[in-house]
């Protein structure tokens, strides 16, 4: 794959940032809804449950923005490239 990197368009490794973002996002809120279970084993002795499952969501929801925002940005680099180049043809 290393030999043929440099011509693949940007999107390619934006999107696979993007899925690795996406699925720590996913996980995030899996693990924040089996904290919320009445005898999760999650759960910590001192520690409020509803606090540490809003700390699991904050941090979910901040992996799936930043994975939306690599998916555009890959998008976005991949469109203006192909504009410019249909102007040079």
């Amino acid at each position: 794959m290393a030999p043929i990197a440099p011509f693949l368009p940007p999107a390619v490794g934006f999107y696979y940032l993007y899925r690795k973002y996406w699925m720590r996002g996913r996980v995030l809120r899996a693990q924040r809804d089996i904290i919320r279970l009445p005898d999760s084993p999650m759960r910590v002795e001192n520690e409020d449950p509803l606090e540490l499952s809003h700390r699991y969501e904050k941090r979910a929801v901040y992996f799936e923005l930043t994975a939306l925002l690599l998916l555009a940005l890959g998008v976005g680099i991949t469109l203006i490239l192909a504009f410019f180049l249909s102007l040079l043809l």
